[in-house]
């Protein structure tokens, strides 16, 4: 019997700290390789889920709207959420770095083309209701 409550208790332990964040996510500016600072416009949808306790790699689930990232694991807590996305589209190597800083709702996304320097977008993350 020990045991049984001892297997339920770290089966459910996991859904305990389950918690899932959805915002909208609008760009504010733009840093080029070249240190230059540019406007930009445009937003997307994030759902992050958090699948295991904070402190274990790759804890949180992210789901977003913009593409080719469309899902990733990441790593978050109570203060932020960091993950990075890589895809390979036509032969090119396109990594996303993401980092959402969960107080304040300010993100950077570093994007990055076959491993050379890319730009870098500022912006903020504003809660959003889930739909469904």
């Amino acid at each position: 019997m020990g045991r049984l409550l001892t297997l339920g208790l770290m089966l459910l332990s996991p859904l305990a700290h389950a918690q899932e964040i959805s915002a909208v996510c609008k760009y504010e500016f733009t840093v080029d390789d070249q240190g230059q600072k540019s406007g930009t416009s445009g937003d997307f949808s994030l759902k992050a889920t958090y699948m295991l306790p904070p402190g274990q790699p790759l804890n949180v689930q992210v789901r977003t709207t913009k593409a080719p990232c469309y899902e990733f694991l990441a790593n978050g807590d109570d203060m932020r959420i960091s993950g990075t996305c890589a895809r390979a589209v036509q032969n090119m190597k396109m990594v996303y770095v993401y980092k959402i800083d969960r107080i304040s709702g300010a993100f950077e996304e570093h994007f990055s083309v076959n491993d050379r320097a890319g730009i870098v977008h500022y912006g903020h993350c504003l809660p959003a209701k889930p739909l469904l």
